[in-house]
């Protein structure tokens, strides 16, 4: 799963976890917050890392698509997969100029 597709699910995971009528807005809106911190870090781990800060995207990716999937009615580990995948986001899209 890609971060966009974890974050459409979500609400209809949590939901099925936390009942019937969770409303998951209040989680969602802090994703955004999420990536603007992720940026913000990017130059940091870019200057730490260079070329293997993709291979760490593509891990936390890994990682996080791993934790969703097998949540399986645990809400604390959808809550890490799902914030996990919107951190690499800005670290795996790489624009060359």
């Amino acid at each position: 799963m890609c971060g966009a597709a974890i974050a459409i699910r979500f609400p209809s995971i949590a939901a099925e976890i936390q009942g019937e009528g969770y409303n998951a807005s209040q989680i969602l809106a802090t994703k955004p917050i999420l990536g603007i911190t992720a940026g913000i870090l990017f130059g940091r781990v870019n200057k730490w890392l260079g070329r293997g800060v993709l291979y760490l995207g593509v891990f936390l990716f890994a990682l996080a698509s791993f934790l969703v999937g097998f949540s399986n009615g645990n809400f604390s580990l959808l809550l890490v997969g799902f914030f996990m995948a919107g951190f690499p986001s800005s670290h795996t899209v790489v624009i060359k100029h």
